[in-house]
């Protein structure tokens, strides 16, 4: 008898830990850290993991807010998430498949959720519904967004990709550092329907600068005004000593060739200068 409580004893305390094995395996299966976000050529640093459900990716809530460009908003009340941006609004809830843009009922794939105390919400159904591309690379592991370039909003604002880091594509981009040789330097270059833009800063002595686009919107003269600012290194940072040429290469759909007019600004000055070629 004593063998067989023994035996009853030890199956419980395996089948106790095969049980824990797998809760922490479906744990870690659900909680992704070894996933990358990358909007417009860019690793976004997340403040949680991104999460797993169903084969949909959901990522922080604030995040919309902080590299989407959107406005968001959560009450805990009613634990809503509200997202707003160039007149749409989409408003979703946790637990709840079905969300709403600008009143309009839309079925998700996987309800938001809370984990961690952290809002999570379904990137995809939200990047798509601000006009964003969403693609999954499953060898590198690599969640990307990049703006469907469809043009201008009703405020005249342009939907505009950041291909700085990605200019090896475009090897007609080649006339702008042609044309940076004879003293020429932010340029438009339009190509089947797209502007390629470089907003060019000129020469530094030294590393450390960065070159911001702060806005690209279309205005009642009938150009498009690129505005962007020159982003000096901090105080005491550690920077490259090396000549360096601040710039930022941007695409956007410009099927009409509307003028392009670059207000550069820097030391709060600007340079107004075309350059659509």
């Amino acid at each position: 008898m004593k063998g067989s409580f023994s035996m009853k004893k030890i199956g419980v305390i395996i089948f106790g830990l095969l049980i824990t094995s797998f809760l922490n395996n479906q744990c870690s299966a659900a909680n992704h850290n070894d996933i990358t976000l990358i909007i417009n050529g860019k690793r976004v640093v997340l403040e949680q993991n991104i999460i797993i459900e169903n084969g949909r990716v959901l990522v922080p809530y604030s995040l919309i807010a902080k590299d989407l460009g959107a406005v968001s908003n959560w009450d805990s009340s009613t634990k809503k998430v509200s997202v707003k941006v160039d007149g749409k609004l989409i408003e979703i809830k946790i637990g709840n498949k079905t969300a709403m843009i600008n009143g309009k009922a839309v079925e998700l794939d996987v309800p938001p959720m809370i984990r961690n105390d952290r809002t999570m919400i379904p990137l995809r159904f939200v990047a798509e519904s601000l006009d964003y591309n969403v693609d999954y690379d499953k060898e590198k592991r690599e969640v990307s967004l990049t703006p469907i370039l469809n043009g201008f909003s009703e405020s005249g604002v342009v939907n505009f990709e950041d291909i700085t880091y990605k200019r090896d594509k475009y090897p007609f981009l080649k006339e702008y550092y042609e044309a940076r040789r004879k003293g020429n330097f932010s340029t438009a270059i339009n190509k089947e329907g797209y502007t390629y833009a470089v907003v060019d800063y000129g020469t530094r002595s030294t590393g450390g600068y960065s070159v911001k686009i702060e806005s690209i919107k279309l205005l009642d003269d009938g150009k498009i005004h690129i505005k962007s600012a020159l982003n000096s290194p901090p105080q005491g940072a550690i920077v490259t000593l090396a000549i360096t040429y601040p710039k930022a290469i941007i695409k956007f759909a410009n099927p009409t060739n509307i003028p392009v007019i670059f207000d550069i600004q820097e030391n709060n000055e600007f340079d107004l200068s075309s350059g659509l070629k």
